[in-house]
């Protein structure tokens, strides 16, 4: 018989004139049953899920944001300071913790692909896709993870 997950986040933010908008979103997951003799694969999988399903609560949140304040970017490709949302602690903790479990080289990886050396220097738009990014490569076995 499978374990069935089912995962709930929600989140609101304040907005001018005293309102707030929100966003929820839930999984619902079947595994293995044999992840309930595991603890320590079953909060893994646990904890990937809160990290998808926060990634898609803020991304939803954030929606339009960006489209406001233009992301300007140099000749290099580098984004010009100010011109984008910056990214969240909670995002930048999020993807050190799912590189550190994957053994992935942030700097190195940031630097080819991003043309920067640290989180902070990515919107939360671009934190938001190396979340989805590194959480699905974290699913797969490692043996079977593309390298980044």
């Amino acid at each position: 018989m499978p374990l069935k997950l089912n995962i709930g986040l929600s989140r609101k933010v304040g907005e001018p004139n005293y309102s707030s908008r929100g966003a929820s979103v839930n999984v619902e997951l079947e595994l293995e049953s044999s992840l309930a003799r595991e603890p320590a694969k079953l909060r893994d999988r646990i904890r990937q899920l809160y990290e998808l399903a926060g990634a898609a609560v803020n991304e939803e949140l954030h929606k339009g944001e960006s489209s406001r304040r233009c992301d300007h970017r140099d000749g290099a490709g580098k984004r010009q300071p100010g011109s984008a949302l910056p990214g969240t602690a909670a995002q930048v903790q999020a993807i050190e913790r799912l590189a550190d479990r994957q053994d992935v080289d942030l700097v190195e990886f940031l630097t080819q692909q991003h043309g920067v050396s640290q989180l902070i220097e990515l919107s939360r738009k671009e934190l938001s896709r190396l979340i989805g990014l590194l959480s699905a490569r974290a699913s797969q076995p490692p043996e079977s993870r593309a390298p980044l």
